[in-house]
């Protein structure tokens, strides 16, 4: 069924957050993919965005890199949505999200955004917590209000999601000092093993509804190696287990046609890592039912 606003896809290969750059060509492997023409039939226009890639072992340098990549990435997700348009981003590590958030967040201007981030990991680290100074690890923080000055710098807003508005959902690979974060903050965390237990659909709704009533736009945030690697392989940083891919695409059904939907985002595609392409026609099939309208 044809989307109630135009969709546009944004390709979005940042890297320079990661230590692996692998992340960064999942858009142009994307693009590549012989099933592509197929798939762009679903977008009214793609978006390509690029900036010099910086994989720097130096964090001022890689700072910098991250920064002016979600700068550029900033622009063009407002420019999408001043047209009235749904963006649908792909990564690209998972830095990309300061640039997809701040924008949606700066369009809504004193509306509140509620958003949900699917991720093994919380993503909630700042320098001083961070083991690998990994940007990509770094972001959720970032959205908070808690970080690098160049990063936060990107919002006009501080923080760009109250803690309230935003909901984790599957980390199963943390470290102390993020977890710390969030429980300081008061952000709800669906860890993997209560998704397991109570099931994906059961929680998703749940997030859903809780945002549903204290937001008035929802984005969704969704890094692949929230599932089990065994069948979504491709990605920027595996962690064992996970969850079970059909169970998301049975939730996320007709997600982008949800009245109060921003806009939603992939990161992590790591092409280098796919088996027989089975990460590929994951997100393709992810975007399928995304964009499908619940019967």
């Amino acid at each position: 069924m044809p989307h109630s606003q135009p969709l546009v896809l944004i390709l979005a290969p940042s890297g320079s957050g990661a230590p692996n750059s692998g992340t960064q060509h999942g858009p142009q492997a994307i693009v590549a993919h012989a099933d592509w023409p197929q798939f762009k039939l679903l977008f009214e226009s793609v978006h390509f965005v690029k900036t010099k890639f910086s994989q720097s072992i130096l964090p001022v340098r890689a700072t910098l890199a991250v920064a002016q990549f979600n700068k550029v990435l900033k622009q063009r997700v407002l420019q999408v949505l001043r047209t009235q348009a749904m963006p649908l981003l792909i990564g690209g590590d998972h830095s990309m999200a300061i640039g997809t958030w701040s924008a949606v967040s700066q369009h809504l201007g004193d509306a509140d955004l509620g958003l949900i981030w699917v991720d093994a990991h919380m993503d909630a680290h700042t320098r001083s917590t961070s083991v690998s100074q990994s940007i990509h690890g770094m972001p959720v923080a970032i959205l908070l209000g808690e970080g690098e000055t160049p990063l936060l710098a990107l919002s006009k807003k501080r923080p760009v999601i109250k803690p309230q508005h935003l909901i984790i959902m599957g980390p199963r690979s943390f470290e102390a000092g993020e977890a710390a974060r969030l429980k300081r903050l008061g952000v709800r965390v669906y860890f993997d093993a209560e998704m397991t237990e109570r099931g994906f659909e059961v929680c998703w709704k749940e997030a859903l509804q809780q945002l549903e009533k204290s937001c008035t736009k929802i984005g969704l945030s969704i890094d692949l190696d929230a599932f089990d690697p065994k069948l979504v392989p491709g990605v920027g940083s595996k962690a064992a287990h996970g969850l079970n891919p059909e169970d998301a695409k049975k939730a996320f059904t007709g997600f982008l046609h949800h009245p109060q939907c921003a806009a939603v985002e992939i990161a992590e595609f790591n092409p280098y890592q796919d088996k027989e392409d089975r990460t590929f026609h994951f997100i393709h099939e992810i975007i399928l039912r995304l964009n499908d309208e619940k019967s």
